[in-house]
């Protein structure tokens, strides 16, 4: 008897044990898409652990950096980088986040001009401070560029239309919905306030209206699930 009572008190053990490894093992995972979750993806970008690559004696970028400053959860931005400088891969990260982005920009070689497009989660919910370095052909690093960005309040609901564009313009969205009807800075259609976060349909978000510019640079119109029609 006393020996069946060692072998459950073992395989207890051996559970608990297993029961921990997996759950750090989850919580090491969580911490990896922290970016993805929280902030925000990069298209064909990879994920990777540690301090963002850079150089304390390398050059600045920072003068070469295009970006829109604001970001709207569920959002968008296109950032490039414009320099004579020739740039095999970009890195970019959010500061004290040990994770960061690695990714190969898209060149126009008329203009030296590498870019990407970064792709805000819908649960970000505060400002930031996004960090970019890049490794140039020569394989030396650029020192890190730090970018405060102002998180702006918008609706993201269960289907999100979202216009992000690079400098202060005023651009226009217009959505069709399924019924005929258009969404666009005549017609916002109808949204408020619930439990504190934006819920009904429409365009929230109407940035540069009549040329007076604000500097968000983006346009959103979201639905909440009910509000969504069937169709095209």
């Amino acid at each position: 008897m006393t020996k069946n009572r060692l072998n459950v008190k073992n395989v207890a053990m051996i559970i608990a044990c297993f029961a921990v490894c997996m759950m750090f093992a989850g919580c090491d995972k969580d911490k990896e898409t922290l970016l993805e979750n929280m902030y925000f993806t990069i298209q064909d970008g990879k994920v990777n652990k540690g301090t963002i690559p850079s150089s304390e004696s390398g050059i600045s970028i920072a003068e070469d950096i295009n970006i829109n400053r604001n970001a709207l959860a569920g959002g968008s931005s296109f950032v490039s980088i414009t320099t004579e400088q020739q740039i095999s891969e970009v890195y970019v990260g959010v500061k004290d986040v040990n994770y960061y982005y690695s990714v190969e920009p898209q060149v126009s070689s008329q203009q030296n001009t590498y870019s990407f497009v970064t792709l805000y989660s819908q649960n970000l919910e505060a400002s930031f401070d996004i960090q970019i370095s890049a490794k140039l052909s020569s394989g030396s690093l650029t020192a890190v560029c730090n970018v405060p960005v102002r998180y702006i309040r918008a609706g993201t609901g269960s289907l999100q239309i979202n216009l992000s564009f690079d400098n202060d313009k005023d651009v226009d969205l217009y959505v069709v919905q399924p019924d005929g009807e258009i969404i666009y800075y005549g017609n916002v259609g109808s949204y408020y306030e619930e439990a504190g976060e934006p819920a009904g349909w429409g365009l929230d978000v109407d940035s540069n209206p009549a040329c007076y510019i604000d500097g968000i640079n983006s346009e959103n119109v979201f639905y909440s699930y009910e509000y969504i029609q069937s169709g095209k």
